[in-house]
């Protein structure tokens, strides 16, 4: 069977392997299908403690090195937990300027990896993410790390087919023997979806991206609190990419990482108390002054003298409209919003320029647009109105820039190619 690149399981085909041109994939393909050697199907008892020994540093099983002391270190942490037994949350407050092996991210795919090959844990491992993140964690697994990891993502028929032919090796989605993937990769909202799929299997480690998102009252929360109490789950990463200020969430997530420990304890300060420090690590606590900072820029833009025309013209309707608001915002964004104007404003020709001269925004964007090119930036521009997105699109395509876009109606597999298309094209 071939899953192609690009498309969902359920557009999967069954291939004769001469007619496949692509040898490397297909040797990757017989290496999934390999049923795993002895060492890796033992029952084996987690090392003493005392015989954690600290890595100087760490190269993967695809080769890449570790450049940085502080990936080493985060290494050695989440590693030496594993000797404890210890549910722990990795806290990284900013994100920017990392090297290779020291993004949060990057230090538990690590762990992983070191279990596999190390210890000859070859899991199964689980990972949730952000569907915006998915890509991003498929390709740092596969660049640091041999094992084989299944995305599970996509519509219903899409996680039949994965059930059926990536979870078990004997391919019929029977509950026999070993797991055939080392990770599984997947999103919140599928956690929740499949719970009773995902929930029936014994995972050696859970892996959870912005932890942030975690509360008390959320479903997500609640099936992952269950599966903790019922041994779903051997042990538990948290990596929570937000300032970790707030002693309830704290207090509650330490409640999660350590029921037992910890009870139904709130508002706990991890500066202060001790008992906390084993389960919570800070990464990057001291931001670097030669770091760039963020700036929230606020620009107050001056509608202009069409916008003002039609602004009066329905503040001054009698009777006003019932979506008197709703007309009012459409005007500040742009006049061709309201029905029939972009016709009445567009009969003389030089639509193009008409449509920039007529609304505050696009004036501004015209003039700060070339700056941020110029720059080689990335620049994301949002509105929660999809006809504003349609002009905008109209004028990109005016002036010949790339772009893509993300709406209402595209399926979540969409989503994600366009995002992915965002962040590597040039």
């Amino acid at each position: 069977m071939v899953k192609w690149r690009g498309l969902a399981y359920n557009e999967a085909t069954w291939e004769r392997e001469q007619d496949l041109k692509s040898g490397e994939e297909i040797t990757k393909y017989h290496r999934r299908e390999a049923f795993p050697s002895g060492e890796y199907l033992e029952a084996k008892e987690k090392p003493l403690v005392s015989l954690f020994r600290p890595c100087m540093n760490y190269t993967s099983s695809t080769g890449r090195t570790v450049q940085s002391t502080g990936g080493v270190e985060d290494l050695n942490w989440l590693i030496e937990s594993w000797y404890h037994s210890r549910n722990v949350v990795l806290v990284d407050e900013d994100v920017r300027g990392k090297k290779e092996g020291e993004g949060s991210s990057v230090c538990s795919v690590l762990v992983l990896d070191y279990l596999k090959n190390v210890q000859k844990v070859r899991g199964p491992f689980m990972v949730v993410v952000a569907l915006g993140a998915l890509k991003q964690w498929e390709s740092e697994i596969e660049l640091w790390t041999d094992m084989n990891v299944v995305v599970y993502h996509g519509n219903k028929e899409s996680r039949k087919v994965i059930q059926e032919y990536e979870f078990w090796y004997n391919g019929e989605g029977k509950e026999q023997g070993p797991l055939k993937f080392n990770v599984l990769l997947t999103t919140f909202e599928l956690f929740l979806a499949d719970k009773n799929v995902v929930q029936q299997i014994k995972w050696e480690y859970l892996v959870i991206d912005d932890a942030q998102r975690l509360k008390g009252s959320s479903k997500f929360f609640q099936e992952v609190s269950g599966g903790v109490s019922q041994g779903v789950y051997k042990q538990m990463i948290l990596l929570y990419n937000a300032p970790f200020d707030d002693s309830t969430q704290i207090g509650l997530l330490l409640n999660l990482l350590a029921p037992t420990h910890f009870g139904s304890s709130a508002n706990i300060d991890p500066s202060q108390e001790d008992i906390s420090k084993p389960y919570i690590r800070y990464k990057n606590k001291k931001v670097n002054e030669e770091e760039i900072k963020r700036e929230e820029i606020k620009v107050e833009v001056e509608i202009t003298q069409m916008q003002k025309k039609y602004y009066k013209d329905e503040l001054t309707k009698y009777p006003p409209p019932k979506n008197l608001e709703l007309q009012l915002v459409k005007c500040s964004n742009h006049p061709f919003l309201l029905l029939g104007v972009e016709e009445r404003e567009t009969s003389g020709g030089n639509n193009n320029e008409i449509l920039i001269q007529a609304s505050g925004k696009l004036v501004f964007l015209e003039k700060f647009l070339p700056k941020l090119m110029e720059e080689q930036q990335k620049i994301a521009i949002m509105s929660h109105m999809e006809t504003m997105l349609d002009i905008l699109e109209d004028y990109l395509t005016f002036k010949g820039l790339p772009y893509e876009r993300i709406h209402k109606g595209l399926s979540s597999l969409d989503k994600m190619k366009v995002m992915e298309k965002f962040n590597t094209q040039k």
